[in-house]
C-alpha cells in the first residue's frame, strides 16, 4: 500500500484501528502522532495527511496537503474472460495498478456460468480489488468496469478501432501459426486487449474476434495462467506503444 486511499468524506471521521488501512498506518509504517503519511482520495487528490491522534480504538488524521495530481488512467481496454473469481480479483488488482483505464468481464464459451453469481459481483465488492491495486500504484483513479454477457457483446463495448488498435491473446496450441511478434509502434490513441478464460477461446469466439477486427497475438510457445498472460500482455503491448517512452 504505497498511498492510503480513503472515499470522499471518510478522513472527516476517527479510521477505526480494525481497518487495514489503520493496520497498515501502524505496523508497516509505523507512524505515531505528527508523522506524515501519502494519502489520497478516490478518483480524486492526492497528497499527505498528518497522524493528529492515535488512540487504542481509532486513528485521527488531518488532510494537510492535497495538491498532488495523480497520473491519468491509460487508454487502454482490456476484456477478460471471466475465470475463477479468486484469480479474477488478482487480475482486476494488477491491472488496476498498471493504470488500465477499462476493463470488461465477459462470459466465455468455456468458462463456468455461474462465475457472475459469485461473492465478487454482489454489493461491487470487486470495487475493493480496484482500490488495492491503485493504492499499490500510489494512484487515487480506478478504471471503469464492465460485465458482458457473451463475447459479441463485450466486442460492442470497446472504444471505437479509429482511434483502439485491437488485439487478441490465444493459447500457444489453438493457433500454431500465430504471428507472435508485437512489433513496436505508435497506436492512434490507444488500444484493446482481449485475454480468454482458463481454457482459451473457441474456434467460434476466435472468428468472433477476427470479424470484430481484432489482430491475433501469441506470448510465446509456453502456456501461461489467465492472470499471468492478461498482465503480461497488457504490458508488452504498452511498451511497443511507447507509453512508458
Amino acid at each position: 500500500m504505497n498511498r492510503v486511499l480513503f472515499e470522499a468524506g471518510e478522513l472527516q471521521k476517527p479510521l477505526a484501528r480494525s481497518d487495514p488501512r489503520a493496520r497498515h498506518i501502524i505496523k508497516v509504517l509505523n507512524a505515531d502522532v505528527g508523522d506524515h503519511i501519502r494519502i489520497g482520495i478516490i478518483d480524486g487528490a492526492a497528497g499527505t495527511a498528518v497522524v493528529q491522534e492515535l488512540t487504542p480504538d481509532y486513528i485521527v488524521l488531518e488532510p494537510e496537503k492535497l495538491n498532488e495530481t495523480p497520473p491519468p488512467l491509460l487508454p487502454v481496454t482490456v476484456i477478460l474472460g471471466h475465470t475463477r473469481p479468486i484469480v479474477l480479483q488478482r487480475v482486476l488488482r494488477d491491472l488496476t495498478t498498471i493504470g488500465v483505464g477499462h476493463i470488461i468481464v465477459t462470459h466465455t464459451e468455456l468458462g463456468e456460468k455461474s462465475y457472475f453469481l459469485s461473492n465478487l459481483w454482489q454489493q461491487d465488492a470487486y470495487r475493493a480489488f480496484l482500490v488495492e491495486g491503485a493504492a499499490q500504484a500510489g494512484c487515487t483513479h480506478l478504471p471503469r468496469v464492465e460485465r458482458a454477457r457473451f463475447l459479441a457483446e463485450a466486442c460492442e463495448l470497446v472504444p471505437p478501432r479509429d482511434t483502439h488498435t485491437r488485439f487478441a491473446f490465444d493459447l500457444p496450441p489453438a493457433t500454431p501459426d500465430i504471428d507472435t511478434r508485437i512489433v513496436p509502434s505508435k497506436y492512434p490513441t490507444g488500444f484493446v486487449a482481449a485475454f480468454g478464460s482458463e481454457r482459451g477461446w473457441t474456434e467460434n469466439e476466435r472468428q468472433r474476434l477476427l470479424s470484430s477486427n481484432f489482430t491475433f497475438r501469441g506470448l510465446g510457445p509456453r502456456i501461461l495462467r489467465s492472470e499471468t498472460a492478461a498482465v503480461c500482455g497488457t504490458m508488452v503491448l504498452l511498451e511497443a506503444a511507447a507509453f512508458f517512452a
